[in-house]
């Protein structure tokens, strides 16, 4: 049905009629409904997040989407640069296995572990400078970025090995893997990289805190480690939020008063 649909659209390229809007609300409808049936009941606060989202991760040769700010640049990225006014300059550099792209001219530019906007500026930078050219009218954009394998094991629904866009972040994906089994750890998931913890995530500061910076990239061959979940408490009563919540070491009363919404 979802491919029909995708048929109908095929030229249609500048609007979309209420019709097809209600079809695609209906095919999604479906999709939920579907992906409830399938998984267990949630029973602890947290798990509805990956029970109740859908995420299809597509996998084309073009970006839909520009990546956001914070998006780490990496290797097989390709990297546009757009100039206008006096000078009329559009090309495509893919960044090579050393983490550089390599313009004529302007020479070897390091780009590889560069977040989005400190890599715009960097690029920028360095094209003014050589063309001498007015930096407001150089454009710096993403139209190609590399695929990664990252590992899922642990206390998952599905665990294995699958392969993202690289702007995917550990959040979307463990949502496109439905994300921890009943007894998977909500508060403590940890990517390891190279034999090292380089970061540990916690889904309820990134569920009760809008300014979280728990969002974190993944890159190739990390795996994402979900061990049982620790302690696990239930509060009921004149509270916001009747739910069970799962404690980390340290976490009091007060701490499940709060995620219970107060």
């Amino acid at each position: 049905k979802r491919k029909e649909f995708e048929k109908l659209q095929k030229g249609k390229k500048d609007s979309i009629s209420i019709e097809d809007v209600i079809k695609l609300i209906e095919l999604q409808k479906r999709d939920l409904v579907e992906k409830a049936l399938e998984l267990p009941e949630p029973i602890v606060y947290g798990q509805e997040f990956f029970r109740h989202n859908l995420l299809e991760v597509v996998f084309k040769n073009e970006l839909n989407e520009r990546p956001p700010d914070n998006y780490p640049l990496g290797i097989g990225d390709e990297v546009t640069v757009s100039m206008w006014g006096s000078i009329d300059y559009n090309k495509k550099f893919t960044i090579d296995t050393l983490g550089n792209i390599n313009p004529d001219l302007v020479g070897r530019i390091s780009l590889k572990g560069l977040a989005m906007s400190n890599a715009k500026e960097v690029i920028k930078n360095k094209f003014a400078k050589v063309y001498e050219f007015d930096p407001s009218k150089i454009d710096i954009s993403i139209t190609y970025m590399h695929k990664i394998s990252v590992n899922f094991v642990g206390e998952l629904l599905h665990p294995g090995t699958y392969r993202f866009p690289a702007n995917t972040s550990v959040f979307n994906a463990l949502v496109a893997i439905n994300g921890p089994n009943q007894i998977g750890s909500l508060r403590q998931i940890y990517i390891r990289r190279n034999g090292n913890t380089v970061k540990t995530l916690d889904i309820y500061e990134y569920l009760t805190n809008p300014n979280s910076r728990e969002d974190f990239f993944l890159q190739n061959n990390d795996y994402v480690v979900v061990p049982p979940m620790g302690g696990v408490v239930n509060i009921s009563g004149q509270i916001r939020r009747t739910h069970n919540y799962e404690l980390r070491g340290g976490e009091g009363l007060q701490k499940v008063i709060d995620f219970a919404g107060g």
